[in-house]
């Protein structure tokens, strides 16, 4: 089972995987047993990351799959079908530890609209503890410097900034 958001998916010799997707519409290739349905994650901060990534909840065309090898019999079929709603499952992750109050992004949160049953289908939840910040922090180039013959990126808070 795989939970993403992305702008394309396009899979490739993959078999019997559930797949939870929001995208512009899956593609499929040499692949067998391929099931998909709606995305079903949960998690702090999932409509910024949607804003970042510049995936809009509104528009996902998780179910206009593109069989690539559609009349391919050397590959098992069905090469792909949707998942039946029944099977639908809501997945949340929670943060917890020093991580939490560290990235404060509050609440589990899913932008992306779902039918109503969806929203009551059955839960399954994780919880994680973020990596320690040195790990876990977003890094944005300032500018770049030459390092010993070579060109190397200088960040805002290391000593050759100054």
């Amino acid at each position: 089972m795989l939970s993403l958001a992305c702008k394309q998916l396009r899979t490739r010799a993959c078999s019997h995987c559930d797949l939870f997707v929001h995208t512009r519409g899956p593609i499929v290739e040499t692949s067998s047993g391929m099931r998909f349905e709606r995305w079903n994650c949960w998690y702090p901060g999932a409509a910024e990351h949607f804003a970042k990534a510049e995936l809009d909840p509104e528009v996902n065309d998780w179910n206009n799959v593109y069989d690539f090898n559609a009349d391919d019999d050397t590959t098992p079929q069905p090469h792909w079908s949707i998942m039946p709603p029944e099977e639908f499952l809501r997945w949340e992750v929670q943060f917890e530890g020093e991580g939490e109050a560290r990235l404060g992004l509050g609440a589990p949160d899913n932008p992306v609209p779902l039918p109503d049953d969806y929203l009551e289908a059955e839960l399954e939840q994780t919880v994680v503890e973020p990596p320690a910040r040195a790990q876990f922090a977003e890094r944005v180039p300032i500018g770049k410097r030459m390092v010993d013959g070579k060109f190397v990126f200088v960040y805002d808070d290391d000593d050759m900034a100054a």
